[in-house]
């Protein structure tokens, strides 16, 4: 029998999370997670769920960073698509924050989908609850980054 001493719960996080930090400033993990694609900077959003809670979240992200460029907006309401694109054009498109053509209005049940898929980089979730898990599953297995508030689904 070993009189050596079990290492603690504690010891045990502290000696792995300092292992991983080390694998990752060193460079471990590859070249292909600190490698990015020669391009521009700013983050394609596309809106989806245009009410006023949606128009808002697109209003406080183009207003938080000067990085980001609403292109596209969809929801099940073909006024609320328009009236939010026309809005955040109006508001924004002159600060080239904002350029959602009238091909990235998207309208129906599966307007995310369509926005989704129109190159862009994330979305803003601004539907009604019941609607996200099959909205951000789509946008996760796109490869999409994600906004979404509380509740997530």
């Amino acid at each position: 029998m070993s009189n050596a001493k079990q290492p603690t719960r504690r010891e045990f996080l502290k000696t792995s999370s300092t292992a991983a930090a080390g694998l990752a400033l060193s460079g471990g993990l590859g070249i292909a997670r600190g490698a990015h694609a020669v391009g521009s900077d700013v983050l394609k959003i596309a809106l989806i769920g245009c009410g006023g809670r949606g128009q808002g979240a697109a209003e406080n992200c183009l207003t938080a960073n000067e990085n980001v460029k609403v292109v596209a907006v969809a929801d099940a309401f073909e006024g609320r698509a328009k009236g939010a694109a026309g809005g955040l054009n109006q508001k924004f498109k002159a600060e080239g924050k904002a350029d959602i053509t009238p091909d990235r209005i998207f309208v129906g049940l599966d307007a995310y989908k369509k926005a989704i898929d129109c190159g862009i980089d994330m979305i803003i979730q601004a539907t009604p609850p019941g609607f996200r898990p099959s909205h951000y599953a789509y946008a996760i297995k796109a490869g999409k980054h994600v906004f979404m508030e509380k509740p997530c689904c």
